[in-house]
């Protein structure tokens, strides 16, 4: 096989991948590896005349290709932040596929296959779970606008999205590549398994989705975005009481005495100092808050703030800060307020690497002034 439809194999795969993140149907995942996977065979029937990191550099083209068109968007924010979850992420996806492809030389064609199911799927769920997640590009999320196929998520979760695709692919590649070796009355069995491998799940799915009946509990809600451009945002105290100000102003347009919950943006203020999350009812902004919503008797108020905790040197943690002597975290709080003033809080607990927080900060804490 010439160099050039190498190429374009890689760059096709990448391209199917991304389809279905640009807002095209989920299925087109059920083919989309199907390129890659093609060649990756093609290096493994003339494996005396590849080493075996000549896949790596194909598998690599393929999921740059994949990351790039889906994830460009991140440069809004940072050109170089963009470009280091791009490459990382690609370097890591092609690296999974590669340790696959050097299972698959080493075992039989069966054990090889499942060695790749099972490299990737741990991939995907190392990236719910370390320092760098990034799960965005998990496979399985691939079906996020074929909600009706996936009820069945439910059980599986995502990654059994992300099974259903790499399973599929593998059955129709099998399929491809002894279309003419056998006869069809020989294709007949792979071919119904095919089917029954997509049409099952999928057939499940829509029994879920059709069999479900909303519970009779309505809620009035209203959500409020003051839509404040956080590049040319002020933080100054003034500034932030004008924030909450016109938060307040939106939620009186809408709100009334049926009002069940009133819910505000992410962030709400960034001035953590002053949102210390033992000490609340001492925040004046809290106050104001809070007399707000006594006027709508059954609202609950939830929104976002960053905030802050202290700790003693003792008992600080390791991902506390310190200053002057003092040790405390920052988090990304979510904060539920009742009628009375009591309240509950929920601290963001997977942070976006580089930008709210420092991956392994053990060992890359030096980079900590470069990344923030």
């Amino acid at each position: 096989m010439k160099r050039i439809y190498r190429i374009l194999l890689s760059v096709l795969s990448g391209i199917l991948l991304s389809l279905p993140w640009l807002g095209f149907p989920g299925w087109i995942l059920f083919v989309a590896f199907i390129p890659l996977f093609y060649l990756e065979n093609f290096f493994i029937k003339f494996k005396e005349s590849f080493v075996g990191v000549s896949f790596w550099g194909h598998a690599f083209l393929s999921v740059i290709v994949w990351n790039g068109l889906t994830t460009w968007w991140i440069a809004y924010a940072t050109v170089a932040g963009a470009l280091m979850a791009i490459i990382v992420n690609s370097f890591l996806m092609s690296l999974v596929l590669w340790l696959g492809h050097l299972a698959r030389r080493r075992l039989k064609s069966s054990l090889g296959y499942i060695a790749i199911v099972v490299f990737w799927i741990s991939f995907e769920y190392f990236h719910f779970n370390w320092d760098i997640q990034w799960p965005w590009l998990t496979l399985g999320n691939g079906f996020a606008n074929n909600i009706k196929l996936i009820q069945w998520y439910e059980i599986t979760g995502v990654l059994g999205g992300t099974l259903w695709i790499l399973l599929t692919n593998f059955l129709i590649l099998f399929l491809f590549l002894n279309f003419r070796r056998y006869s069809l009355k020989q294709l007949l069995i792979p071919v119904s398994v095919v089917l029954f491998t997509i049409f099952i799940p999928a057939i499940f799915s829509f029994k879920i989705y059709n069999n479900y009946k909303e519970k009779d509990y309505p809620k009035s809600i209203v959500l409020v975005q003051p839509n404040i451009d956080p590049y040319s945002e002020d933080y100054r105290l003034e500034a932030e009481n004008n924030k909450l100000e016109k938060l307040v102003q939106l939620a009186k347009e809408k709100a009334n005495n049926q009002t069940d919950f009133i819910v505000g943006p992410e962030t709400v203020v960034e001035n953590y100092h002053k949102w210390n999350v033992d000490e609340f009812e001492v925040n004046p902004q809290y106050f104001y808050l809070n007399s707000f919503q006594k006027k709508y008797p059954k609202a609950a108020l939830v929104f976002g703030i960053s905030s802050i905790k202290y700790y003693n040197s003792e008992e600080a943690p390791s991902t506390a800060r310190e200053r002057d002597g003092n040790y405390y975290d920052v988090f990304n709080t979510a904060v539920y307020m009742e009628q009375n003033g009591d309240y509950q809080v929920y601290h963001k607990s997977i942070l976006v690497s580089g930008v709210e927080k420092v991956p392994y900060l053990k060992y890359l804490g030096f980079l900590r002034n470069i990344f923030f």
